[in-house]
């Protein structure tokens, strides 16, 4: 491939790394930053937790799902090989299994159950 086009695609990869990084930092800033503000402090510590626990899980969810499409661009534009392609199926099914987990443990029932 060109060097100018694998340059390019390393820094789109890269950026929506950061992206995905970032999704997940910010949601963890708001969650805690909810956690402390005033509108919550009428609610009790469990009902806190819980939703502290559900804007963080919400984040890492969309950032993982950011950060599979990293790995997908990255591997699938740059380096297709067979070893490539099997470690990045195995990053998929690790962490589709733990956005299922998360979303399981936030909603607590299936997507196509209603709650």
């Amino acid at each position: 491939m060109l060097p100018d086009i694998t340059n390019w695609i390393e820094t789109v990869t890269l950026a929506v790394e950061v992206v995905g990084i970032s999704v997940i930092l910010f949601g963890i800033v708001i969650g805690f930053g909810e956690l402390l503000h005033d509108s919550m402090k009428h609610l009790q510590i469990p009902h806190r937790y819980e939703l502290l626990r559900a804007r963080i899980g919400k984040a890492l969810l969309l950032g993982l799902e950011i950060l599979v499409a990293a790995d997908v661009i990255k591997t699938v534009s740059i380096e297709l090989t067979l070893q490539n392609l099997l470690i990045l199926g195995m990053l998929i099914v690790i962490r589709t299994a733990l956005g299922w987990t998360l979303f399981l443990d936030i909603e607590n029932h299936l997507p196509w159950q209603r709650s």
